[in-house]
């Protein structure tokens, strides 16, 4: 009986749905990411990866040139890729840390309704 009067207690109305104020964010998210890639990209990235690449005091020899560049263009499309995902996922917590089921794991069970998942007569 507690888990059905918990189920009914549940406002389904009160679910956040994206308001017009979610998307002022919007603009800052377009110039911002072109501008931190542009500038990791130029500063950090190029010379980590140089650094990692070929160590501290590296000297490009010419018959490896293009080889060796590409090197660090493939590090510097990963460092980025590896920056980019993971700002996301901080993103993505953030925003559902508000949400009930984050903290009560009950509520993500629970679905419209009556209904319960997972299904209670089978004992999953």
């Amino acid at each position: 009986m507690g888990l059905i009067q918990l189920i009914k207690s549940i406002n389904w109305e009160e679910e956040d749905y994206p308001a017009q104020e979610d998307f002022i964010v919007l603009p800052f998210f377009f110039m911002f990411f072109p501008s931190v890639r542009f500038f990791l990209d130029r500063v950090l990235f190029e010379r980590v990866g140089r650094q990692l690449i070929f160590g501290k005091g590296y000297q490009m020899l010419d018959t490896n040139k293009t080889d060796n560049k590409n090197k660090v263009i493939k590090f510097k499309e990963s460092a980025w890729k590896c920056i980019y995902f993971l700002s996301a996922e901080f993103l993505a917590l953030y925003v559902t840390s508000k949400e009930p089921w984050f903290n009560n794991t009950r509520h993500f069970w629970v679905g419209p309704g009556d209904q319960v998942w997972p299904d209670q007569k089978i004992k999953f």
